[in-house]
């Protein structure tokens, strides 16, 4: 389960290195070396997009335009983003692009 802590907004979240950092704490050392077959790119998105429209609604995701997209290893970590003069949380995904399985998603407050 996903603390709500880690969802609330904080610039930084969009940075890769925090996506780096997250993926390592969550999921063990990234090894770009060994990756195996992926899903695409464009794939893990769309699977991203699908899974946060369908549990947060299109019109609450969409107003979080642009995403930040990180390819971590075998790994997309997703978020939305927020204009500077709002306050609010920001949806998060993790897909694992060996499978297509979501890993980990939530919304912040």
């Amino acid at each position: 389960m996903l603390c709500q802590s880690c969802l609330l907004i904080n610039r930084r979240r969009g940075t890769e290195q925090f996506a780096k950092e997250y993926i390592q704490r969550n999921y063990g050392t990234v090894d770009s070396s060994d990756l195996g077959s992926l899903i695409s790119k464009r794939k893990a998105v769309r699977i991203a997009k699908k899974e946060v429209f369908e549990t947060y609604g299109f019109w609450m995701i969409i107003g979080e335009k642009p995403y930040n997209k990180h390819y971590i290893g075998s790994y997309l970590y997703m978020n939305g983003s927020i204009r500077k003069d709002r306050k609010g949380g920001v949806f998060m995904v993790v897909i694992d692009r060996k499978t297509g399985a979501v890993k980990e998603r939530g919304h912040g407050k």
